[in-house]
Parts: C-alpha cells; sequence; structure tokens
C-alpha cells in the first residue's frame, strides 16, 4: 500500500501543478493563443438574435478577433428590417482597430453580409 499512496500523491501534484499553470506550457497567465486561434471563425452568425444580444456577441468577436490578428472578419446578419445590420455596422465605425465596413459581395450574401476590415 505505501507504494500505491506514493503514486496517487505524485498523480495528485502533477494535476494540481497542471491546473495553476492552466495545462499550457507558454507562461501561467491561461491564455492559450494557439488554441483560441485553431477554434476562431473569421465569421459570426447573428441571425435571429436580438439587438441588444447581437452587439454583445459582436463586442466580443471583435475583441477576440483583434487580439488574434485577423485581418478581415465577417457578421452574417441576414437582410430583414436591417436592425441587425445598422446596430452591428454603428458598433464597428466606432472602433479604432477597424478599417473599413462594408457589404460582402452580391453571389456571397450582398447586404447581408457585413465584411469589416481590421487594421
Amino acid at each position: 500500500m505505501g507504494r500505491a499512496e506514493i503514486r496517487e500523491r505524485e498523480q495528485a501534484a502533477k494535476a494540481k501543478k497542471s491546473k495553476l499553470s492552466g495545462g499550457s506550457s507558454g507562461g501561467g497567465n491561461g491564455v492559450n493563443i494557439t488554441d483560441r486561434m485553431a477554434g476562431f471563425s473569421p465569421t459570426l452568425d447573428l441571425r435571429g438574435e436580438r439587438a441588444e444580444d447581437a452587439l454583445t456577441k459582436t463586442m466580443s468577436f471583435v475583441d477576440d478577433a483583434v487580439m488574434l490578428g485577423m485581418p478581415e472578419i465577417k457578421f452574417l446578419h441576414g437582410r430583414g428590417n436591417g436592425v441587425l445590420r445598422q446596430v452591428v455596422r454603428d458598433y464597428l465605425r466606432s472602433q479604432r482597430a477597424v478599417a473599413s465596413v462594408g457589404d460582402e459581395h452580391a453571389d456571397r450574401g450582398g447586404d447581408g453580409v457585413t465584411i469589416a476590415v481590421l487594421k
């Protein structure tokens, strides 16, 4: 039983150490850029969202895209009454990190998709 206890304690210590370092080998801040970039999609689908929820998601999405150094991002909001398009574009135009805002090509969604080019 002595060896089994020692192994359990060693494994527990390793698990605790791994948790404290965030499970990454690149420092102790807990943010693994490689994993975030691998799971990041440059298109955000906002169809069917309420304006307030869409704005919150847009803000978070733009922050992540800027942090990851994405050259351009797309917002799929649909045509509808244009409320989501207006909310998204107003926010994008207020951001320093956004170089330009415009419609996608007509073959790929036209005015139902907004493209933002980041600086």
